[in-house]
């Protein structure tokens, strides 16, 4: 079948190369000359042209052919450009390769600056002050994908881009990776921002204004999807309905060594994304860290209770030259991780970096955390209870009182004696006061 169609095939393949010049971008482009393939790319500017040289095609910018692109006018000439303006180069980088361009800005009297006609134009300088090299914006929204599913990193993008430029001579064209780092990690942020409604006074309830992430619209948030009068219309036995559930786990492989970052490096979201921001934190850490035995050699043991894996896994020295040794974070019940909710670890777990975390997915709501305050207070001073009784007991005679059962439908004796008549028997176990806990140590 193929076959007999094969003379009318190479017919058809021919007229492609009727005219001296073709557009290997546009669908079912005829040839043209130089001036009709100029005035039918004054809106793709980043096409490649293809020219006959007599024995081959070459490949050429539409540079190369005398177009000059003009904004602000629709592809149409400024009126009130002056005949002897000359345009000004641009390298603009596009999905396709890198591209040498001739732009004419607006010179009308009420004209934006160059920043913004670029902007408007779809393609996002490196910089504020005469920008030379641009990025259009559908190049930065396929690295932006590219980046959340492939995992590359922007040095293999651009050089993906150059091969895409000059695949037999890739070395030849100029590495735009310093630029495209400061692009793409700013248009990014400002997209971002702009999905969180912060430019559009999008005010979401009991979410922080500085929050940038997308919240999990399930979770109960009075005034949002729950009445702001739920907790006196709501009788007690039905609160669980109106419930929030936050789970916190770690990931001990996420570690980063240490090396030296960039001082003037700083975070453009800070206190608006995933990761905890708190400024109370660097005095928390500069306190508890202050001859930390695990950054340098250390005799410490390693812990072999067996039922606690992680313990083990924390090996003295294992964080000798480790920045960051994992990370913990907090989640709701429909697994959403929670904004300024993901913290940094520093050898190994502690409970203050969870508390950070915690503290960071409670920002917003108000009831929560005074009941949460509540049951630290509580926590605490039955913690600080309990220490000092295992301390005047010793290790003998916890492991005793760990091993008696407790009787939980028994009522707490009253007084001092029944205490007493209730330890003797063997049958159940109270908190003690200090007081207490020496006459039974003893």
């Amino acid at each position: 079948m193929w076959k007999e169609r094969f003379p009318s095939i190479v017919q058809d393949m021919l007229s492609w190369e009727a005219a001296p010049y073709r557009c290997v971008e546009c669908d079912c482009s005829a040839p043209r000359c130089k001036t009709c393939m100029c005035d039918a790319h004054q809106h793709a500017w980043f096409h490649y042209i293809e020219a006959w040289t007599g024995e081959y095609f070459k490949r050429y910018d539409l540079v190369s052919l005398g177009l000059v692109i003009h904004l602000g006018h629709r592809g149409q000439r400024c009126p009130h450009l002056s005949d002897h303006t000359e345009p000004s180069n641009m390298v603009v980088v596009h999905t396709n390769g890198v591209h040498n361009c001739r732009i004419h800005y607006c010179h009308c009297p009420d004209y934006p600056d160059h920043v913004s006609q670029l902007l408007r134009a779809r393609v996002w300088p490196h910089t504020l002050d005469s920008p030379h090299t641009t990025f259009t914006v559908a190049l930065l929204r396929a690295w932006h994908q590219l980046w959340l599913n492939a995992k590359i990193s922007g040095l293999h993008f651009m050089r993906a881009i150059a091969r895409y430029t000059d695949n037999a001579f890739p070395a030849d064209v100029k590495d735009r990776t310093r630029e495209f780092r400061l692009v793409s990690r700013v248009f990014g942020h400002l997209t971002m921002a702009k999905r969180a409604g912060k430019y559009h006074k999008l005010v979401v309830p009991n979410r922080d204004p500085n929050d940038l992430c997308t919240p999990c619209f399930q979770c109960s948030s009075p005034g949002f999807n729950v009445p702001l009068n739920w907790k006196e219309d709501t009788p007690d036995r039905l609160d669980y309905i109106f419930a929030r559930t936050y789970a916190g786990d770690g990931n001990m492989s996420l570690n980063k060594r240490m090396r030296k970052d960039d001082k003037n490096d700083k975070p453009l979201s800070a206190m608006g994304g995933m990761w905890v921001n708190d400024p109370r934190m660097e005095a928390m850490i500069n306190k508890s860290y202050n001859g930390d035995p695990n950054r340098s050699d250390s005799n410490q043991e390693n812990e072999t209770c067996s039922g606690f894996k992680v313990g083990r896994s924390q090996r003295t020295g294992k964080f000798r030259f480790v920045e960051v040794s994992g990370i913990v974070a907090i989640t709701c019940r429909h697994v959403f991780f929670k904004s300024g909710a993901v913290i940094d670890l520093i050898t190994g777990e502690r409970f203050y970096f969870t508390d950070f975390a915690l503290a960071g997915a409670l920002r917003g709501l108000v009831f929560l955390p005074k009941e949460l305050e509540k049951a630290y207070r509580i926590q605490e001073q039955t913690t600080q209870q309990f220490a000092n009784l295992v301390a005047l007991s010793g290790a003998k005679t916890s492991m005793k009182w760990a091993s008696m059962d407790i009787n939980t439908t028994a009522p707490t004796p009253s007084n001092w004696k029944e205490k007493v008549a209730a330890y003797a028997a063997g049958k159940n176990i109270y908190v003690l006061h200090h007081a207490e806990s020496a006459y039974f140590a003893g």
